[in-house]
């Protein structure tokens, strides 16, 4: 279990910074192809353009890498936990998946609780 979460990780990392890579030198490509007066403008100024560089890419490598793999990490669990819940016993597979909402109520409630208490 514990190489395979490994290696999952690691390969989104992986598909994460070449994407990065990718949507980088596209829209360097794309800001070499532009006319001489779109850099005069004030919001196409080098530091603009390369810290748009450098922020917007590493944004959406941020909802890729490890987020991403941690969401198919938890979606796959989930549904592993629900097919077996199923099939050992779907009564009570039913109580339980009823009293899911109450739960996640009171994650909310103690959430919010704990952010004021942090404030």
């Amino acid at each position: 279990m514990a190489i395979s979460n490994y290696l999952q990780s690691a390969m989104m990392i992986l598909s994460a910074e070449r994407l990065t890579y990718r949507l980088r030198s596209l829209v360097f490509r794309g800001i070499l192809r532009q006319d001489i007066g779109w850099f005069d403008r004030s919001e196409n100024t080098t530091g603009a353009l390369s810290a748009r560089l450098a922020t917007d890419a590493s944004a959406v490598a941020g909802l890729t890498g490890q987020n991403l793999a941690m969401i198919v990490n938890i979606a796959a669990t989930l549904l592993a936990g629900l097919i077996i819940a199923f099939t050992a016993s779907w009564r009570l597979a039913f109580i339980v998946l009823a009293c899911l909402p109450m739960v996640r109520a009171r994650k909310r409630i103690l959430s919010t609780w704990s952010n004021d208490i942090a404030d």
